[in-house]
Protein backbone atom coordinates (compact mmCIF):
# COMPACT_ATOMS: atom_id res chain seq x y z
CA UNK A 1 0.00 0.00 0.00
CA UNK A 2 3.04 2.37 0.45
CA UNK A 3 4.66 1.64 -2.30
CA UNK A 4 1.22 1.97 -3.96
CA UNK A 5 1.43 5.33 -2.66
CA UNK A 6 4.63 6.55 -3.23
CA UNK A 7 4.11 5.33 -6.89
CA UNK A 8 0.40 7.68 -7.09
CA UNK A 9 2.82 10.68 -6.13
CA UNK A 10 5.63 10.46 -8.31
CA UNK A 11 3.27 10.15 -11.39
CA UNK A 12 1.22 13.44 -9.71
CA UNK A 13 4.39 15.05 -9.23
CA UNK A 14 5.91 14.63 -13.05
CA UNK A 15 2.58 15.53 -14.24
CA UNK A 16 1.96 18.39 -12.26
CA UNK A 17 5.16 19.80 -13.44
CA UNK A 18 5.02 18.90 -16.92
CA UNK A 19 1.78 20.56 -17.36
CA UNK A 20 4.22 23.67 -16.32
CA UNK A 21 6.50 23.53 -18.64
CA UNK A 22 4.68 26.57 -21.13
CA UNK A 23 5.03 28.54 -17.35
CA UNK A 24 8.53 27.96 -16.88
CA UNK A 25 9.49 28.46 -19.95
CA UNK A 26 7.40 31.94 -20.06
CA UNK A 27 9.42 32.94 -16.70
CA UNK A 28 13.03 32.72 -18.31
CA UNK A 29 11.97 35.84 -20.46
CA UNK A 30 9.58 38.30 -21.25
CA UNK A 31 7.70 37.25 -24.34
CA UNK A 32 6.84 39.39 -27.63
CA UNK A 33 4.62 38.25 -31.35
CA UNK A 34 6.87 37.96 -34.09
CA UNK A 35 7.59 40.01 -36.81
CA UNK A 36 6.17 40.25 -40.12
CA UNK A 37 8.43 42.52 -42.96
CA UNK A 38 7.87 41.95 -47.01
CA UNK A 39 11.53 41.98 -48.02
CA UNK A 40 11.03 41.18 -52.13
CA UNK A 41 9.27 39.54 -54.95
CA UNK A 42 10.86 37.35 -57.47
CA UNK A 43 8.34 37.13 -61.08
CA UNK A 44 9.99 33.86 -63.13
CA UNK A 45 9.39 34.12 -66.52
CA UNK A 46 5.86 34.71 -68.02
CA UNK A 47 4.50 31.78 -70.46
CA UNK A 48 1.49 32.68 -72.28
CA UNK A 49 -0.90 31.31 -69.46
CA UNK A 50 0.47 32.13 -66.53
CA UNK A 51 3.96 33.06 -64.50
CA UNK A 52 5.30 32.12 -60.70
CA UNK A 53 5.73 34.73 -58.29
CA UNK A 54 8.14 34.39 -55.49
CA UNK A 55 7.07 36.54 -52.67
CA UNK A 56 10.07 36.83 -49.64
CA UNK A 57 8.95 37.68 -46.75
CA UNK A 58 11.06 37.90 -43.21
CA UNK A 59 9.69 36.55 -39.72
CA UNK A 60 12.09 37.80 -36.71
CA UNK A 61 11.75 36.02 -33.38
CA UNK A 62 12.77 38.39 -30.70
CA UNK A 63 12.11 36.03 -27.81
CA UNK A 64 14.59 33.84 -26.31
CA UNK A 65 12.70 31.00 -27.03
CA UNK A 66 11.54 29.07 -30.27
CA UNK A 67 7.97 29.08 -31.47
CA UNK A 68 6.36 26.62 -33.42
CA UNK A 69 2.83 25.83 -34.47
CA UNK A 70 2.99 28.97 -36.62
CA UNK A 71 1.09 29.55 -40.06
CA UNK A 72 1.33 31.65 -43.05
CA UNK A 73 -1.75 32.24 -45.17
CA UNK A 74 -1.50 34.43 -48.56
CA UNK A 75 -4.09 36.21 -50.94
CA UNK A 76 -3.80 37.75 -54.34
CA UNK A 77 -6.22 40.70 -55.39
CA UNK A 78 -6.72 42.71 -58.49
CA UNK A 79 -9.10 45.13 -58.88
CA UNK A 80 -10.60 44.21 -55.31
CA UNK A 81 -11.42 40.42 -56.22
CA UNK A 82 -9.37 37.52 -55.18
CA UNK A 83 -7.87 35.24 -57.27
CA UNK A 84 -5.59 33.24 -55.18
CA UNK A 85 -5.14 31.78 -52.08
CA UNK A 86 -3.02 29.80 -50.29
CA UNK A 87 -3.46 28.02 -46.75
CA UNK A 88 -1.65 27.01 -43.48
CA UNK A 89 2.13 27.07 -44.79
CA UNK A 90 3.30 25.69 -41.87
CA UNK A 91 6.72 27.40 -39.71
CA UNK A 92 8.87 27.17 -36.95
CA UNK A 93 10.63 30.23 -35.92
CA UNK A 94 13.91 29.55 -33.89
CA UNK A 95 14.79 31.44 -30.61
CA UNK A 96 16.23 34.67 -31.13
CA UNK A 97 16.52 34.82 -34.88
CA UNK A 98 14.79 36.04 -38.28
CA UNK A 99 13.37 33.13 -41.10
CA UNK A 100 12.69 33.94 -44.57
CA UNK A 101 9.55 32.99 -45.73
CA UNK A 102 9.37 32.34 -49.55
CA UNK A 103 5.85 31.71 -50.50
CA UNK A 104 5.98 30.58 -54.23
CA UNK A 105 2.67 31.37 -56.43
CA UNK A 106 1.41 30.35 -59.69
CA UNK A 107 -0.31 33.30 -61.45
CA UNK A 108 -2.99 32.04 -64.05
CA UNK A 109 -4.10 34.88 -66.00
CA UNK A 110 -7.56 33.01 -67.02
CA UNK A 111 -7.91 32.78 -63.32
CA UNK A 112 -7.41 36.88 -63.07
CA UNK A 113 -9.51 37.38 -65.92
CA UNK A 114 -12.79 35.13 -64.25
CA UNK A 115 -12.28 37.14 -61.14
CA UNK A 116 -12.30 40.38 -62.68
CA UNK A 117 -14.59 39.68 -65.57
CA UNK A 118 -14.62 41.34 -68.79
CA UNK A 119 -13.34 44.42 -68.40
CA UNK A 120 -10.18 42.55 -67.48
CA UNK A 121 -9.62 41.69 -70.63
CA UNK A 122 -9.47 45.59 -72.03
CA UNK A 123 -6.79 46.49 -68.93
CA UNK A 124 -5.03 43.22 -69.48
CA UNK A 125 -5.06 44.00 -73.68
CA UNK A 126 -3.41 47.21 -72.70
CA UNK A 127 -1.63 47.10 -69.91
CA UNK A 128 2.30 46.19 -69.21
CA UNK A 129 1.85 44.88 -65.50
CA UNK A 130 -0.86 44.16 -63.38
CA UNK A 131 -1.41 45.65 -60.20
CA UNK A 132 -1.17 42.77 -57.19
CA UNK A 133 -2.51 43.49 -53.82
CA UNK A 134 -0.60 40.31 -52.03
CA UNK A 135 -2.20 39.88 -48.54
CA UNK A 136 0.21 37.31 -46.12
CA UNK A 137 -1.02 36.60 -42.55
CA UNK A 138 1.63 34.99 -40.20
CA UNK A 139 -0.41 33.68 -37.43
CA UNK A 140 -0.86 30.64 -35.22
CA UNK A 141 -1.19 29.29 -31.05
CA UNK A 142 2.65 28.31 -30.72
CA UNK A 143 4.13 26.47 -28.37
CA UNK A 144 7.46 27.52 -27.03
CA UNK A 145 10.29 25.09 -26.75
CA UNK A 146 14.01 24.94 -25.56
CA UNK A 147 16.02 21.87 -26.27
CA UNK A 148 14.74 19.51 -23.48
CA UNK A 149 10.28 20.80 -23.34
CA UNK A 150 7.82 22.48 -25.01
CA UNK A 151 4.27 23.79 -24.08
CA UNK A 152 1.46 25.80 -24.93
CA UNK A 153 1.40 29.92 -25.09
CA UNK A 154 -0.84 32.31 -26.46
CA UNK A 155 -2.47 33.33 -29.93
CA UNK A 156 -1.47 35.89 -32.29
CA UNK A 157 -2.67 37.26 -35.78
CA UNK A 158 -0.36 39.49 -37.97
CA UNK A 159 -1.07 40.81 -41.95
CA UNK A 160 0.55 42.61 -43.90
CA UNK A 161 0.07 43.97 -47.53
CA UNK A 162 1.97 44.59 -50.35
CA UNK A 163 1.03 45.88 -53.55
CA UNK A 164 3.33 44.18 -56.45
CA UNK A 165 3.49 44.27 -60.61
CA UNK A 166 2.97 41.02 -62.40
CA UNK A 167 3.61 41.65 -66.29
CA UNK A 168 1.68 40.69 -69.01
CA UNK A 169 3.36 38.69 -71.44
CA UNK A 170 2.28 40.44 -74.40
CA UNK A 171 4.86 39.25 -76.94
CA UNK A 172 4.16 35.34 -75.80
CA UNK A 173 0.34 36.00 -76.12
CA UNK A 174 0.65 37.55 -79.67
CA UNK A 175 2.85 34.75 -80.67
CA UNK A 176 0.70 32.12 -79.38
CA UNK A 177 -2.28 33.85 -80.86
CA UNK A 178 -0.50 34.55 -84.80
CA UNK A 179 -0.07 30.76 -84.74
CA UNK A 180 -3.50 29.60 -84.18
CA UNK A 181 -4.33 31.53 -86.73
CA UNK A 182 -1.57 30.32 -89.07
CA UNK A 183 -2.76 26.62 -87.96
CA UNK A 184 -6.11 27.62 -89.15
CA UNK A 185 -4.77 29.21 -92.17
CA UNK A 186 -3.33 26.30 -93.15
CA UNK A 187 -6.68 24.10 -92.56
CA UNK A 188 -8.78 26.14 -95.52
Amino acid sequence: MRLHYLFLLTVSTILLLSGCTAIKLLTQSKLQAPELNYVNHEVGRPSTTSTTVNLNFQAKNKNKIGLNNIFVDYEFYTEGKRFLQGKRIELTLKPSASSTIKIPAKVVYKDIIKAVGPVAKKIIARAEHLNVLVKVRLYGNPKVYNKVESGSLFEFSITKEQMIKVPVPHKQINKAVNKAKQKLRNLF
